[in-house]
């Protein structure tokens, strides 16, 4: 049954992949024509939820510099929802991998993967409206993502969070905040943050250093996630 077989591993016991199926089988000059990766997303939408085998096929395509065929793929399962295949079609047109570089179409597709909580995807379009890559920049909205991925555990985000709060940008500027998410990246192993900290600390008295670090610990009792809530005093 080759490629439609595949693709019906989708949806078990479905009577909606039988009619597709055998409607498919009863034209067989369609096949020649039938966009396969886009029938997996439809099949996929309909299913059961998880990750549609058609994606690691992108992803070896991706690995093995094929760009042009990875993007072929993943756009259709992207349209359809694909979390993955969303968050990569925006590092293609970032990096202009397969496509010509667009930040402003890469920015659409991380935000797509952002809003269902990929959290490289947040962290990403969080730098782009730091800086007014692709988008307007929006510090309130660079901080609100950087503050979601840095919640999850996301060192680099902790780490720009931290800059931000140094900075003032998107808040208030508070240099408590600024040395408690920098030292929480440099304990878990961000080297950019360990040199911030240090100067940080330059601009800050004992006491709030002493409150600052008093708080990083709290968040390490908590493997470094969910520490938002926190970091309040």
């Amino acid at each position: 049954m080759g490629s439609l077989y595949y693709y019906s591993t989708f949806i078990k016991n479905s009577s909606f992949e039988r009619l597709v199926l055998v409607t498919l089988y009863s034209m067989p000059n369609i096949l020649t024509r039938i966009n396969l990766p886009l029938l997996g997303s439809l099949l996929f939408l309909l299913g059961s939820g998880s990750p549609p085998p058609y994606f690691e096929n992108g992803m070896k395509e991706y690995k093995g510099g094929n760009y042009a065929l990875a993007f072929e793929i993943w756009h259709p399962l992207g349209i359809s929802g694909n979390v993955e295949a969303q968050f990569y079609l925006g590092t293609m047109y970032d990096l202009g991998e397969g496509v010509t570089k667009n930040l402003s179409k890469a920015s659409e597709w991380y935000r797509k993967a952002a809003k269902q909580k990929h959290i490289t995807a947040q962290y990403n379009l969080a730098w782009m409206y730091r800086f007014g890559k692709g988008v307007e920049k929006n510090h309130k909205k660079a901080l609100n993502l950087f503050t979601l991925a840095a919640n999850k555990g996301l060192a680099i985000a902790q780490f720009s969070l931290g800059s931000m709060y140094r900075f003032g940008e998107g808040a208030t500027k508070n240099l408590i905040l600024a040395h408690s998410w920098t030292n929480i990246a440099s304990m878990q192993g961000n080297h950019a943050a360990t040199r911030n900290r240090e100067a940080i600390e330059s601009e800050m008295t004992s006491i709030e250093i002493q409150e600052a670090k008093r708080l990083a610990s709290k968040c390490k009792l908590k493997d470094f996630v969910g520490c938002v809530n926190l970091l309040t005093y």
